[in-house]
């Protein structure tokens, strides 16, 4: 097997990684948004659109991605504040399928087809750096309400959370 066959292996992962942080963030807050896949799939169409069809830089792309991707989710997390569980789960849920709804009937971005013409502009170095970002991030928060409810639930766990018992 070639070292090379791997790279794409690894990146995928590694951007993997950095978006599974962001659906811990979302745990650490005591809520669980279904709707990251399709947050992350704004942030990533909006960036695909930029590179493609307005000629734009990678990273300049890439950061207003990550932008439209934070303006999406934080208009969500508005709307799903007062949100409890069952609910917030079902909205944030319905929120993700719309999007994939649309994202499939929206002929300029591919439609069906999906969008075209993406260059692979990333290599390992890029998704270690946002893995590692999205590591130290998730790692500096503080526990939240989530992991304050478990530690008086079990002592234990705020010892791995850093957060008082």
């Amino acid at each position: 097997m070639n070292l090379a066959s791997m790279t794409p292996v690894a990146i995928f992962t590694l951007l993997n990684v950095a978006m599974a942080l962001g659906l811990y963030v979302t745990a650490l807050s005591g809520q669980l948004s279904m709707a990251t896949a399709a947050i992350a799939g704004v942030g990533g169409y909006l960036a695909a659109v930029l590179t493609v069809n307005f000629g734009w830089a990678f990273l300049p792309a890439i950061l207003m991605g990550a932008v439209g991707g934070a303006l999406v989710g934080a208009v969500l997390a508005l709307v799903t504040l007062k949100m409890r569980d069952f609910i917030l789960k079902l909205t944030t849920l319905a929120f993700g399928e719309a999007l994939s709804v649309l994202a499939f009937n929206w002929d300029y971005i591919g439609g069906a087809n999906s969008f075209t013409g993406i260059g692979f502009k990333t290599d390992i170095w890029i998704a270690l750096a946002a893995a590692l970002v999205a590591l130290y991030g998730a790692s500096a928060l503080p526990a939240g309400r989530y992991a304050t409810i478990r530690s008086r639930r079990a002592p234990w766990a705020s010892r791995s959370r850093r957060c008082a018992p």
